[in-house]
């Protein structure tokens, strides 16, 4: 599904009561993986490690934590 696609599904779906909050909580957790995704770069930079190695293994990782 598109990230474009997901707050207009969750207004048309979600109770009026919940709507703002779920759309809230959706923007939330996309800035929170930019943020993740930044400060992961960030590392690979400053240290010298194998940058792909270890992008790859924390996308890798992550899904299978959650």
């Amino acid at each position: 599904m598109h990230v474009e696609a997901v707050p207009l599904y969750l207004s048309e779906v979600a109770p009026a009561r919940i709507r703002g909050g779920l759309n809230i909580l959706f923007q939330l957790n996309v800035t929170i993986g930019i943020l993740f995704a930044t400060l992961v770069n960030y590392g690979a930079n400053k240290y010298d490690v194998s940058q792909f190695d270890l992008k790859t293994s924390l996308m890798v990782l992550y899904p299978l934590h959650v």
